[in-house]
């Protein structure tokens, strides 16, 4: 399915493992379900289906893909942040705190900067004034942090698995996957 949609796997595997520990039965308190937390009202699938691994993978691989096309004029670290921020809390409020970046003279395409923006868009004053309103923006800002740090980790695990695998083929009598 990453294939398909040319995105990475291991970051599709570090999104599962966020949404759903890998439940493809899991259901939020949004009401989004499956591997991917897909919310039914945002898939032309309907939600029984959505339960089902592949269709529920190949539909949230869908929605990142259309997110990561949106931002494709960032670099590819932003990109993913922003895609990511969005497949979590929705363009509007990504849109909400990148018009606050704006505002307080940051560059709304740097993640960081917009990052303590979603912080702020808790706060009365701020979303107050914010087309979508308030934003459950530490969830986002953690949301993204965590895949991020998950993503690398695993990255971290498969580089030190083929270093395994190249230096020491067989040893101990476990087979590679090569």
């Amino acid at each position: 399915v990453a294939d398909e949609f040319g995105l990475d796997w291991v970051m599709l595997t570090a999104i599962a493992a966020q949404e759903s520990r890998f439940d493809p039965y899991s259901e939020s308190w949004a009401g989004a379900v499956g591997l991917l937390q897909v919310l039914p009202r945002f898939s032309k699938i309907p939600k029984d289906s959505l339960y089902d691994p592949e269709i529920n993978v190949r539909e949230g691989a869908r929605i990142i893909s259309e997110h990561l096309n949106h931002y494709s004029y960032l670099d590819s670290t932003n990109q993913w942040k922003f895609a990511l921020a969005a497949y979590n809390a929705g363009m509007g409020h990504v849109a909400d705190a990148r018009r606050l970046s704006i505002d307080q003279n940051d560059n709304p395409n740097e993640w960081e900067n917009v990052s303590s923006s979603f912080l702020k868009l808790m706060q009365r004053r701020y979303y107050q004034n914010a087309r979508y309103g308030f934003a459950r923006g530490i969830e986002t800002v953690r949301y993204v942090n965590e895949i991020i740090n998950r993503y690398e980790t695993y990255q971290s695990i498969i580089a030190m698995g083929e270093f395994r695998n190249n230096a020491f083929p067989g040893i101990l009598g476990i087979k590679t996957l090569n």
